[in-house]
């Protein structure tokens, strides 16, 4: 058996952590010097069209990334559980739903990539009426958004959402295995980032919060959470 890397939750989470600066990273670069250029130049749509095969390519290796790191937990979790004298041959196998997965995966994170750039083009052209003192009104450009904020956002949302999708469906996996060897379900425990970006509200509450899987109060972040959550569901390992 391959010892793994992750003996720990905070291994886990620094490794998911650097792999969101190292996408982040790579893309902003690549929009900084051949996407944002053309913008207000040419029409959205048409930028999309000449660099869509780059981002595709780019988000489906850091979605395939994710999704190892998430496997190679549940791994960590499966050889444990072998070592249960009343189960010996567990087997996570490679699914249909798993295949399915990554390209849904990629597909909603290629659209929230292209949906970032087409907000960031739309704000640049719109305006406001503003009053001056003198009581005349004018119109005014918008603040423009923070673009390297909003791609960071977006990064985020596929390194996370993969990760949690990949952990849940197979988790659920190992649970229909298990149900008839008498082995308890699989409990995981939700865990933020802990950085100044996590929601004070909505996630940082739910910090080592345990649920059995197959609970029907389980928070799984980011769809029972919030838009472009950090956030991730983890066996106890």
């Amino acid at each position: 058996m391959v010892k793994s890397k992750f003996s720990t939750a905070d291994e886990i989470q620094r490794e998911l952590v650097g792999l969101e600066k190292k996408f982040y990273t790579t893309l902003f670069t690549y929009y900084k010097r051949n996407i944002r250029p053309l913008m207000g130049v040419i029409q959205p749509e048409f930028i999309r069209e000449k660099f869509d095969k780059f981002i595709r390519q780019l988000v489906r290796k850091y979605i395939a990334l994710s999704a190892d790191i998430s496997r190679e937990v549940i791994d960590l979790r499966v050889n444990e559980v072998r070592l249960n004298p009343v189960i010996d041959s567990l087997v996570i196998f490679p699914s249909t739903e798993d295949n399915d997965n990554q390209l849904k995966l990629t597909l909603d994170g290629v659209n929230t990539f292209w949906r970032t750039v087409t907000r960031i083009a739309n704000r640049e052209s719109e305006q406001i009426l503003v009053m001056n003192p003198d009581g005349t009104k004018e119109l005014e450009d918008k603040k423009p958004l923070s673009e390297d904020s909003l791609i960071l956002s977006a990064v985020s949302h596929m390194i996370f959402f993969a990760f949690n999708t990949i952990m849940f469906a197979k988790l659920s996996q190992i649970n229909g295995q298990l149900q008839s060897t008498g082995i308890p379900l699989q409990e995981v425990q939700f865990r933020t980032i802990g950085d100044k970006r996590v929601d004070p509200a909505v996630c940082r509450p739910l910090d080592g919060k345990r649920w059995i899987i197959g609970d029907p109060n389980i928070v799984v972040p980011p769809r029972m959470t919030h838009i472009n959550c950090r956030c991730i569901l983890l066996p106890l390992i």
